[in-house]
């Protein structure tokens, strides 16, 4: 079983050797990933497997998370300081990466604290995107609609008729 400190090693691995400098000075991923954001984000999985990546995931992320905020560009999820959310967190930008290279990704694990800061933030033409993906509200948007019209319903049937 690998460790968090070996999982968070492979992770800064992996960003490492995937960020190649130019001649300038300038990242060339970085150079992409401003490229990318000109353009309209979205993401490549299709219906099916986005609405299976929300269901999985990203549903654990938001089941996990002690607190959700919305942050300027994005959310930010506060972990328990857990080796399970120290693997969740680094799937998650691995998975993400794939699909959405418009996304950018922070952890933050600061020195005598018991949690893990995790802020997912893109573009201002992406909002929309993140926000049907990772916000509190959007699963509870359909279920709350349908308990809304239950209450009404049942509010309707109560009430006298002239």
């Amino acid at each position: 079983m690998k460790t968090a400190l070996q999982y968070v090693s492979g992770l800064l691995l992996f960003l490492l050797t995937s960020t190649v400098v130019g001649q300038s000075g300038d990242s060339i991923q970085q150079q992409n990933n401003e490229e990318n954001a000109v353009q309209d984000p979205t993401c490549s999985l299709d219906e099916k497997a986005l609405e299976e990546r929300k269901n999985t995931v990203l549903r654990t992320l938001k089941t996990k998370a002690t607190e959700t905020e919305k942050i300027n560009g994005g959310y930010k999820f506060t972990l328990p300081r857990q080796e399970e959310n120290f693997q969740l967190v680094t799937s998650i930008i691995l998975l993400e990466s794939e699909c959405c290279p418009f996304i950018d990704f922070q952890i933050s694990a600061a020195a005598g604290s018991r949690d893990i800061a995790f802020s997912i933030t893109a573009p201002d033409s992406a909002q929309g995107l993140l926000d049907e993906i990772l916000s509190p509200d959007a699963e509870e948007g359909a279920e709350n609609q349908k308990a809304a019209r239950a209450e009404f319903k049942i509010k309707s049937d109560l009430e006298p008729r002239p």
